[in-house]
């Protein structure tokens, strides 16, 4: 291996499994450990070798030319030539001198500087790995005669691939991976002859891989992951005879084809990674070759035919990985590798039964079979497979329960419960952190052991037949972070023992019938960000918390279509402190929710219901619509500065539209609509420029519609129902011989028969749906918002989602 001082295999992949969509992230690093240099000059060699013995101890020349010949050694090998530090701070200073390299200066030896590794009187080993270094490579770093390894990952340094590095004629490992580099590898990278490992994974290399790859006989390693190729495998690979990781994936521009049978030829691979790499037809039956492989990883691509039967006899496999493509056929019956630490067949179309055989793996943790054809009986011998942590069957038809299994911390079998209930054998998962069981028509009570549990972190089991009342005690030691029980037919109150979960970051109990006034109590929960209490019977006013600092972390409030009645107070919309946190200028997603499961809601925008399958944290939202809240809009609500969507529609608001709402200056959608408010239509909400639905139909509103930016892009839909407002996009003009409608001829036309409203009511909504379909036509034909493309992302994606142990 590269890193000979080390025990471990230099290079590591980390892969999330998060519910929405694959993500890989590699984080790979080569080490450069700072060890004593090899004892290899001859006269210390010996010195140790002919160490005399007890009875020759007493030799006092000996003693003392040991004790003066060690120190010099190690001293005289700390200190590089003054030529080195000389091109090391050149280097330093063509580099932009980033404030990390600090330690660099001429008042102290190269081979005490953190990034600098010195063997033998020379600097022969330089790590920069995210050092924020944005310029290109100079060729001074050649200077440095004995350099054998590189490591530039991880920094913003354009350009081509570069060929200065030609001159570092002893290069042996060589790390520019997750940079900006473009253009094609040149095609005579082989100039670089002793290369053993190569990374430029995660830049933006184009074209073909040259067949010069091939030509670098010592390469062991090769990693060309997350870059744009867009031709074909190059065979030469196939010569490198020395090679133990070949890494291709995540390059879904590779032109269409299947895996070149000239790769068959590496017989010391020990990692063969095509992940998402465009690959099409069967599974070559000569890879059978290359029986030293370890982590064979072929997933997401468009493979057809059956699993080999050889897949299951390589005695070294640990990680196998077929999931999402073409597979058909049975999963093959005798299963030999023992050794086998994760098994992904999803996404297929595989037929059949679960092999006997899987219950023989006991070393397994990660089975993952959801979303094929499967059926029959799922083995009793896999509930006792002792180390298995995540059973993934959903999307099948299979049937069994999973027994007395104590170490299973994922489950999820949506669609596969035959019992239609909750098994009892799930009370005795002592391990279970996630139990996902959404959409299996399941019935009968929730059982109060789940609420008992001080394990599980996400307990799904929405869109069900539960009838009955929520467990109504949630032990002291809760750890639960997402409780899903929307969907259901659930009775009665919420438990306030849910204010023992401290972690409670998603609450969503929506579409049950649950008859309570509103939970101030749950102002108790300080991680809570999704409050989801939609289409219930709660009641009453919002009412008043004696917490500190209530629901300051909330991020989305859902109180739709129950029976809340009073004011919409000041004093509970002021708490809402991760709403004020105005433009999030992050340039990474966040998401809710842990690296293994994100957390899905649906929630009402821009008229229309849609799903969150991955909940941002920048999205905020407030749909208080349909309910009884009377009074006006408080100013307060100008202050929710990163707010998103905010529903007020369908109550008895009076008053006018507070000015303050110019300050919502990320708001997306505004509904109003289905009120009483009265006056002007502010002109100040021209300045909310990222607004792309408004709705103020059917209010008692009055004067000149304002015009500029987003407001000449709405139609008469967003203004329907005002007798007294005049100008586009109404067919009304204004002017003083079409005076506008007194508010007591509104309330004529209010008092008429309720057939009538309905009708209006529904010409309303017919229009709207008309000019909802074109405005999303045309923000999607213009300009992408990336936080609601995320959110709606296909659920087939999301379920693909895998965490993976070990790292390649």
């Amino acid at each position: 291996m590269i890193c000979e001082h080390l025990n471990e295999p230099c290079w590591r992949v980390s892969e999330s499994r998060k519910r929405q969509g694959w993500n890989r992230i590699i984080e790979k690093q080569i080490l450069f450990p700072k060890v004593l240099p090899a004892v290899e000059d001859s006269v210390l060699t010996c010195l140790i070798l002919q160490f005399p013995r007890k009875s020759e101890m007493s030799s006092l020349p000996f003693l003392i030319l040991l004790l003066i010949s060690l120190p010099f050694k190690v001293i005289s090998q700390n200190h590089p030539t003054a030529d080195e530090r000389t091109i090391l701070l050149k280097l330093k200073q063509q580099l932009g001198s980033p404030p990390s390299l600090q330690s660099w200066n001429s008042t102290s030896s190269p081979c005490n500087w953190p990034e600098v590794v010195c063997t033998r009187n020379s600097v022969t080993a330089i790590f920069l790995r995210n050092k924020a270094i944005t310029q290109k490579i100079p060729a001074t770093i050649c200077d440095l005669k004995n350099l054998t390894k590189l490591n530039l990952a991880y920094n913003f340094i354009p350009g081509e691939f570069p060929r200065e590095l030609y001159n570092c004629t002893k290069l042996l490992v060589l790390d520019l991976s997750s940079n900006y580099f473009v253009g094609q590898i040149p095609d005579d990278i082989d100039r670089i002859s002793g290369l053993q490992y190569i990374d430029l994974r995660s830049n933006t290399f184009s074209g073909d891989i040259p067949p010069a790859i091939g030509r670098l006989s010592e390469l062991q390693e090769l990693y060309l992951f997350l870059n744009e190729f867009n031709g074909t495998f190059p065979v030469e690979i196939g010569d490198l005879s020395k090679l133990h990781v070949l890494g291709l994936a995540y390059n879904d521009k590779f032109v269409p084809a299947k895996i070149p049978v000239e790769f068959c030829k590496l017989k010391n691979l020990t990692t063969l990674c095509f992940t998402d790499a465009n690959l099409i037809g069967e599974i070559p039956d000569c890879l059978n070759n290359l029986s030293s492989l370890e982590t064979l990883d072929l997933s997401r691509n468009h493979l057809e035919g059956k699993i080999p039967s050889w897949v299951f006899t390589f005695k070294n496999l640990t990680e196998l990985y077929l999931n999402g493509n073409r597979l058909s056929g049975e999963i093959p019956e005798t299963v030999e590798t023992l050794n086998l630490v994760e098994i992904d067949l999803s996404m297929n179309n595989l037929t059949g039964s679960v092999p006997e055989d899987f219950g023989k793996l006991q070393n397994l943790q990660l089975l993952s079979l959801h979303s094929n054809q499967l059926s029959g009986e799922i083995p009793s011998s896999i509930s006792l497979i002792p180390n298995l942590k995540d059973f993934w069957v959903f999307d099948n038809n299979l049937r069994s329960e999973l027994g007395h299994h104590s170490k299973l911390e994922v489950v999820e079998v949506s669609h596969d419960i035959p019992t239609r209930a909750i098994p009892s054998s799930f009370c005795n998962l002592s391990s279970l952190q996630y139990l996902l069981l959404s959409e299996n028509s399941l019935y009968g009570k929730v059982p109060q052991c789940l609420g008992n549990s001080t394990t599980i972190l996400v307990l799904d089991l929405k869109m069900n037949n539960f009838h009955g009342s929520i467990p109504q005690t949630f032990s002291n030691g809760c750890q639960l972070k997402s409780l899903h029980l929307n969907g259901n037919q659930l009775e009665g109150s919420l438990p306030p023992s849910l204010v023992n979960c401290g972690n409670l970051e998603v609450l969503d109990v929506g579409y049950n019938m649950i008859n309570d006034t509103f939970p101030h109590w749950l102002a108790g929960i300080p991680q809570l960000q999704v409050l989801i209490l939609r289409y219930n019977r709660f009641h009453g006013p919002l009412g008043n918390s004696t917490t500190r600092h209530p629901f300051s972390k909330l991020r989305i409030l859902d109180l739709s279509h129950n029976g809340f009645t009073g004011t919409l107070p000041t004093r509970f919309f002021k708490r809402f402190k991760a709403m004020m946190s105005g433009k999030n200028i992050s340039a990474e997603r966040s998401y809710i929710g842990g690296d293994f499961y994100f957390d899905s809601v649906i929630v009402t925008m821009k008229g229309f219901n849609f799903e969150l399958q991955r909940i941002l944290t920048i999205f905020t939202a407030i749909d208080v619509s349909c309910n009884k809240f009377q009074g006006q809009i408080p100013d307060i609500v100008g202050k929710l500065n990163s707010l998103k969507v905010l529903n007020f529609s369908h109550n008895s608001l009076i008053g006018h539209i507070p000015l303050s709402m110019e300050n919502l200056t990320e708001l997306e959608s505004l509904d109003l609509s289905l009120n009483r408010l009265v006056g002007d239509i502010p002109i100040q909400l021209v300045s909310l420029t990222s607004l792309s639905t408004l709705n103020l139909s059917y209010n008692q509103l009055m004067g000149r519609i304002p015009q500029g930016n987003q407001f000449n892009t709405f139609g008469n839909s967003s203004y329907f129902g005002n007798l007294g407002l005049c100008g586009d996009p109404l067919s009304k003009k204004c002017g003083n011989d079409e005076p506008p409608e007194s508010e007591s001829i509104f309330h004529k036309e209010q008092d008429n028969s309720s057939w009538f409203d309905w009708k209006i009511i529904m010409i309303g909504y017919g229009s709207g749906l008309v000019i909802g379909l074109s405005m999303g036509y045309i923000v999607f034909s213009t300009g992408k918002p990336w936080w609601f493309v995320s959110m709606v992302e296909k659920k087939v994606i999301k379920l693909s989602g895998r965490r993976r142990r070990r790292r390649y």
